[in-house]
Protein backbone atom coordinates (compact mmCIF):
# COMPACT_ATOMS: atom_id res chain seq x y z
CA UNK A 1 0.00 0.00 0.00
CA UNK A 2 1.35 3.44 -0.97
CA UNK A 3 4.52 1.72 -2.22
CA UNK A 4 5.88 1.18 1.29
CA UNK A 5 6.58 -2.26 2.70
CA UNK A 6 4.35 -2.80 5.78
CA UNK A 7 7.22 -4.19 7.86
CA UNK A 8 9.66 -1.40 6.98
CA UNK A 9 9.91 -0.06 10.55
CA UNK A 10 10.75 -3.52 11.86
CA UNK A 11 13.43 -3.84 9.20
CA UNK A 12 14.91 -0.50 10.24
CA UNK A 13 14.91 -1.51 13.91
CA UNK A 14 16.60 -4.78 12.97
CA UNK A 15 19.52 -2.82 11.54
CA UNK A 16 20.68 -2.38 15.14
CA UNK A 17 21.91 -5.98 15.04
CA UNK A 18 22.06 -6.84 11.36
CA UNK A 19 23.07 -3.60 9.67
CA UNK A 20 22.14 -2.94 6.04
CA UNK A 21 21.23 -6.62 5.48
CA UNK A 22 17.98 -6.17 7.43
CA UNK A 23 16.78 -3.67 4.79
CA UNK A 24 17.01 -6.18 1.93
CA UNK A 25 13.58 -7.37 0.88
CA UNK A 26 14.85 -10.90 0.25
CA UNK A 27 15.94 -11.35 3.88
CA UNK A 28 13.35 -12.60 6.37
CA UNK A 29 15.77 -12.86 9.30
CA UNK A 30 15.13 -9.23 10.20
CA UNK A 31 12.01 -10.19 12.15
CA UNK A 32 13.91 -12.31 14.67
CA UNK A 33 16.44 -9.52 15.24
CA UNK A 34 13.74 -6.86 15.65
CA UNK A 35 11.75 -9.12 17.98
CA UNK A 36 14.77 -9.92 20.19
CA UNK A 37 15.87 -6.27 20.39
CA UNK A 38 12.38 -5.07 21.33
CA UNK A 39 11.64 -7.81 23.86
CA UNK A 40 14.98 -7.47 25.65
CA UNK A 41 15.01 -3.67 25.73
CA UNK A 42 11.29 -3.53 26.59
CA UNK A 43 11.79 -5.80 29.59
CA UNK A 44 14.90 -3.94 30.72
CA UNK A 45 13.40 -0.46 30.44
CA UNK A 46 10.05 -1.61 31.85
CA UNK A 47 11.81 -3.01 34.92
CA UNK A 48 13.71 0.23 35.42
CA UNK A 49 10.45 2.21 35.24
CA UNK A 50 8.71 -0.08 37.74
CA UNK A 51 11.54 0.27 40.25
CA UNK A 52 11.57 4.06 39.91
CA UNK A 53 7.80 4.45 39.91
CA UNK A 54 7.48 2.70 43.25
CA UNK A 55 9.51 5.45 44.87
CA UNK A 56 8.51 8.57 42.98
CA UNK A 57 4.97 8.19 41.65
CA UNK A 58 1.74 8.56 43.59
CA UNK A 59 -1.56 8.79 41.77
CA UNK A 60 -2.59 8.05 38.22
CA UNK A 61 -1.72 11.52 36.87
CA UNK A 62 1.89 11.22 38.01
CA UNK A 63 2.18 7.76 36.48
CA UNK A 64 0.86 9.08 33.16
CA UNK A 65 3.26 12.05 33.16
CA UNK A 66 6.16 9.86 34.25
CA UNK A 67 5.37 7.30 31.55
CA UNK A 68 5.21 9.88 28.75
CA UNK A 69 8.42 11.51 29.97
CA UNK A 70 10.10 8.14 30.34
CA UNK A 71 9.21 7.20 26.76
CA UNK A 72 10.70 10.46 25.46
CA UNK A 73 13.82 9.98 27.60
CA UNK A 74 14.29 6.45 26.24
CA UNK A 75 13.99 7.79 22.70
CA UNK A 76 16.50 10.59 23.27
CA UNK A 77 19.05 8.43 25.07
CA UNK A 78 18.81 5.46 22.72
CA UNK A 79 18.57 7.30 19.42
CA UNK A 80 20.86 10.25 20.04
CA UNK A 81 23.01 9.14 22.96
CA UNK A 82 23.78 5.59 21.85
CA UNK A 83 22.67 4.65 18.33
CA UNK A 84 23.85 7.90 16.71
CA UNK A 85 27.47 6.79 17.20
CA UNK A 86 27.20 3.02 17.81
CA UNK A 87 25.30 2.08 14.67
CA UNK A 88 27.69 3.94 12.30
CA UNK A 89 30.61 2.37 14.17
CA UNK A 90 29.21 -1.16 13.76
CA UNK A 91 27.39 -0.92 10.43
CA UNK A 92 28.59 2.23 8.65
CA UNK A 93 25.36 4.22 8.94
CA UNK A 94 22.87 5.44 11.54
CA UNK A 95 19.87 3.75 9.89
CA UNK A 96 17.63 4.39 12.89
CA UNK A 97 18.23 8.15 12.79
CA UNK A 98 18.10 8.60 9.05
CA UNK A 99 15.20 6.32 8.11
CA UNK A 100 12.66 6.59 10.92
CA UNK A 101 10.62 9.82 10.94
CA UNK A 102 11.01 11.70 14.23
CA UNK A 103 7.25 11.84 14.80
CA UNK A 104 6.97 8.06 14.47
CA UNK A 105 9.90 7.54 16.84
CA UNK A 106 8.51 9.93 19.45
CA UNK A 107 4.95 8.59 19.28
CA UNK A 108 6.02 4.95 19.53
CA UNK A 109 8.22 5.68 22.53
CA UNK A 110 5.57 7.79 24.27
CA UNK A 111 3.08 4.96 23.63
CA UNK A 112 5.51 2.51 25.20
CA UNK A 113 6.04 4.76 28.23
CA UNK A 114 2.30 5.27 28.74
CA UNK A 115 1.62 1.55 28.42
CA UNK A 116 4.31 0.66 30.95
CA UNK A 117 3.06 3.38 33.31
CA UNK A 118 -0.60 2.33 33.16
CA UNK A 119 0.16 -1.38 33.53
CA UNK A 120 2.52 -0.64 36.42
CA UNK A 121 -0.06 1.56 38.11
CA UNK A 122 -2.82 -1.01 37.83
CA UNK A 123 -0.70 -3.99 38.87
CA UNK A 124 0.91 -2.24 41.82
CA UNK A 125 -2.41 -0.92 43.11
CA UNK A 126 -4.28 -4.16 42.49
CA UNK A 127 -1.61 -6.26 44.20
CA UNK A 128 -2.09 -4.08 47.29
CA UNK A 129 -5.88 -4.30 46.99
CA UNK A 130 -5.93 -0.52 46.59
CA UNK A 131 -6.83 0.24 43.00
CA UNK A 132 -7.11 4.01 43.08
CA UNK A 133 -10.52 5.65 42.75
CA UNK A 134 -9.24 7.83 39.91
CA UNK A 135 -8.74 4.67 37.83
CA UNK A 136 -12.33 3.53 38.27
CA UNK A 137 -14.26 4.42 35.14
CA UNK A 138 -11.09 5.14 33.11
CA UNK A 139 -11.26 1.69 31.58
CA UNK A 140 -14.62 0.63 30.11
CA UNK A 141 -16.40 -1.83 32.35
CA UNK A 142 -14.62 -0.75 35.51
CA UNK A 143 -16.67 0.44 38.40
CA UNK A 144 -16.43 -0.34 42.06
CA UNK A 145 -19.29 -2.82 41.69
CA UNK A 146 -17.74 -4.33 38.56
CA UNK A 147 -14.36 -4.74 40.20
CA UNK A 148 -15.94 -6.35 43.27
CA UNK A 149 -17.88 -8.71 41.02
CA UNK A 150 -14.73 -9.64 39.08
CA UNK A 151 -12.85 -10.27 42.33
CA UNK A 152 -15.73 -12.43 43.67
CA UNK A 153 -15.79 -14.48 40.46
CA UNK A 154 -12.03 -15.00 40.57
CA UNK A 155 -12.17 -15.98 44.25
CA UNK A 156 -14.97 -18.48 43.53
CA UNK A 157 -12.97 -19.99 40.68
CA UNK A 158 -9.87 -20.22 42.85
CA UNK A 159 -11.86 -21.87 45.65
CA UNK A 160 -13.30 -24.38 43.17
CA UNK A 161 -9.81 -25.20 41.86
CA UNK A 162 -8.49 -25.64 45.40
CA UNK A 163 -11.39 -27.95 46.31
CA UNK A 164 -10.85 -30.01 43.14
CA UNK A 165 -7.16 -30.36 43.95
CA UNK A 166 -7.97 -31.47 47.50
CA UNK A 167 -10.43 -34.09 46.22
CA UNK A 168 -7.82 -35.39 43.78
CA UNK A 169 -5.18 -35.60 46.51
CA UNK A 170 -7.53 -37.34 48.94
CA UNK A 171 -8.67 -39.76 46.26
CA UNK A 172 -5.06 -40.77 45.46
CA UNK A 173 -3.89 -41.27 49.04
Amino acid sequence: MLGVEPLRLLRIYATILEGRGALELSSANFFIAAFVVHIVTGILFGTIFVLGARRFCAGLQRYILAGAGYGIAIWLVNFYGILSWLQPLLHGSAFILTQIPIAVAVLTHVSYGLTVALVTYVLQRDSNGALGPEFIGLVPGTSITGLRLQRAILNARLKGIQESNQRLLLGRS
